[in-house]
């Protein structure tokens, strides 16, 4: 297949191509002269991928693959994107892209799941609201268009469960990170920490979501977060909910 050649990603396209390229030259020697010998080919063919030949041509593919859809996300709508374009400008075949994909929701939910992973590797711990609201935020606009291009397509809701599970996990490290300094008693956790975990993670949630409703809207985005500074009292307010259901 001849592959055109464009400034993008073109030393990861060269690698996926060069392994390409070998592969199928040492499988034409197997098959030329190992033809009547299957055994000595199947041989051969597991050496190789003890080696990593053939598992680094898949990781660099899967690269290429993940990294041409990120750039199609950021210039056009999802439902415009197909898996003839994805292979064409990688210059694979079909085949290469469903070893790794199902289909392309498939492929969107792993690359979402991956920011979801890098942002709270990013944010090991947190220690206010307004540190939750700067995770998730970020979680929700690391690659505007791509967001705003996924948030508007019939795929939205792989986003937004993501955007539920990270909202969820910022919300649990706080109440986790309050307990530990003392600010909520420990016996007041236990079964109620769902209760407010739940409660704020919506809040965040809707947050985000009225905020890409707006665009993404830079001031909307400033007034939110004063909102959270704002309420600096959280920990009280948590603790009083926990003694409630006491």
């Amino acid at each position: 297949m001849i592959c055109t050649v464009t400034p993008f990603n073109l030393r990861l396209r060269f690698s996926v191509a060069s392994c390409f390229v070998y592969n199928k030259l040492v499988e034409l020697c197997l098959r030329r002269h190992y033809n009547g010998n299957m055994r000595l080919r199947s041989h051969i063919m597991k050496q190789k991928r003890k080696r990593g030949i053939i598992g680094n041509m898949a990781n660099f593919t899967k690269e290429a693959i993940k990294a041409t859809f990120i750039r199609m996300l950021e210039e056009q709508q999802f439902s415009d994107i197909t898996v003839k374009n994805i292979v064409e400008e990688c210059g694979i075949n079909r085949n290469s892209f469903y070893y790794h994909y199902r289909d392309l929701p498939a492929l969107l939910e792993e690359i979402i799941r991956e920011e979801s992973d890098a942002v709270i590797e990013k944010y090991s711990s947190v220690n206010s609201i307004v540190e939750c609201f700067d995770a998730i935020e970020e979680f929700a606009s690391h690659r505007k268009k791509a967001i705003m291009h996924i948030y508007r397509s019939v795929s939205r809701d792989v986003f937004e469960r993501y955007l539920m599970k990270t909202g969820e996990y910022f919300i649990s490290e706080y109440i986790d990170a309050l307990a530990a300094e003392g600010n909520i008693d420990q016996h007041l956790i236990g079964r109620n920490k769902s209760i407010i975990v739940g409660y704020y993670k919506c809040l965040f949630f809707g947050v985000i979501i009225e905020w890409l409703e707006s665009g993404m809207d830079e001031q909307l985005a400033k007034d939110f977060r004063r909102i959270f500074r704002l309420k600096a009292d959280t920990a009280d307010e948590i603790a009083a909910i926990l003694r409630s259901q006491l």
